[in-house]
């Protein structure tokens, strides 16, 4: 409790500062009166301001980005995401499009087979926080550990607001399982691995994922739009004040291209995952 009464008493000018590995690569997030930042090898991503209702996204490979408003962003993003998936779709042959619908209802309807639940199993310290592990089971088999901090989470807390930030991530996690649901022919139905998530994360701020073996296999077995998180080697590896972060450090380089419209830069970030998909095939 004696660094949560530091922060506490630290300047409100300065940003808490998490870094974190995800799968062996570091992480940065920036949370600092009200904006999260999210940087990826010391370059600005996302600049989320659900406050003020202003959302930044930067493709780095494309060179462009895009601000807009977040809550209209959700709207235009899925539209943009369903019209690629009607293109895709219309590409295909009628024995296609019938055998990829068929395909895409059986993993469906064979992802239900799982039985979720999750419980206490432990309590350590992860970058200094106190922190609670919890095991997440899947048929009553080990799936995943998650650590979460409570103390963690109110300094956070101090800064920008997780719950209306996690509101509204969950909200585009799930209008993309909708949409994978309708592209197979089925009616949406629970997401136990969720429910699981959002169970634990109501405790405190993740700080670390450690998956067991075959994580990726077991998470086939649940409806899920948060799967992969489970299944991801996570851990906040430090938290740092920052008093002399400047907010305006961190835009899109000058030369990177301002598109008009979350329909276009979405356009352009599938068509970035296509080139990469092509280019490790």
């Amino acid at each position: 409790m004696a660094m949560l009464a530091g922060l506490a008493s630290a300047s409100s000018e300065a940003a808490l500062v998490v870094t974190e590995s995800l799968d062996g690569e570091m992480q940065t997030r920036i949370y600092h009166q009200g904006v999260y930042y999210e940087l990826e090898e010391g370059r600005l991503l996302n600049r989320i301001d659900l406050a003020h209702d202003r959302c930044l996204m930067v493709n780095h490979e494309a060179e462009v980005y895009f601000e807009g408003a977040c809550e209209g962003s959700l709207d235009e993003l899925m539209a943009t995401m369903k019209a690629e998936f009607d293109r895709q779709l219309a590409s295909l042959t009628p024995e296609q499009r019938e055998q990829m619908q068929a395909m895409v209802g059986a993993m469906i309807q064979g992802s239900g087979r799982g039985e979720v639940g999750f419980e206490r199993d432990g309590a350590g310290k992860v970058a200094g926080y106190d922190a609670e592990s919890y095991r997440i089971s899947v048929n009553d088999v080990p799936y995943s550990r998650v650590w979460v901090s409570a103390d963690l989470e109110a300094a956070i807390g101090k800064e920008f607001d997780l719950d209306a930030y996690r509101r509204w991530d969950r909200r585009m996690r799930e209008e993309m399982d909708a949409m994978t649901h309708r592209l197979g022919g089925q009616e949406k139905g629970a997401d136990p691995m969720a429910e699981t998530f959002d169970a634990i994360l109501a405790k405190g701020y993740l700080v670390k994922v450690a998956p067991n073996p075959g994580a990726d296999m077991m998470g086939m077995m649940v409806p899920s739009t948060i799967a992969d998180e489970a299944s991801e080697e996570i851990e906040v590896l430090s938290v740092e004040q920052d008093p002399d972060f400047r907010p305006e450090s961190l835009n899109p380089p000058g030369d990177y291209r301002e598109l008009s419209s979350w329909t276009q830069f979405m356009q352009v970030d599938i068509g970035s995952e296509e080139h990469d998909d092509q280019a490790h095939d």
